[in-house]
C-alpha cells in the first residue's frame, strides 16, 4: 500500500506488514466496529496486533503459531 500498489525490492518487516494492514482497513471501512479480522498461520500475529489497537466486531485467529522459533530450535 505505501507504493501504491506497486512491487519494490525492499523486504517486508513486522512493522511494514501491520502499518499496512492498518492503512487498508482504514481505508476500506472507516467504521472498525463492522469489521470481523481475521487471521491465519503467520497472519495471526499482524491481525493480533491491529485487532489490540481498535474495537472491531470480531476477532479470528485460525491455527496461529505458539511460537515462530520452535520449529526451528534443534533440542
Amino acid at each position: 500500500l505505501q507504493n501504491n500498489g506497486k512491487t519494490s525490492k525492499k523486504r517486508a518487516t513486522e512493522e511494514s506488514i501491520c502499518q499496512d494492514l492498518s492503512l487498508l482497513i482504514e481505508n476500506i471501512v472507516p467504521d472498525k466496529s463492522e469489521i470481523i479480522l481475521w487471521g491465519f498461520s503467520l497472519g495471526c500475529y499482524p491481525t493480533a496486533q491491529l485487532a489490540s489497537k481498535g474495537k472491531y466486531k470480531g476477532v479470528i485467529l485460525q491455527s496461529p503459531m505458539a511460537s515462530i522459533y520452535s520449529p526451528s530450535v534443534k533440542t
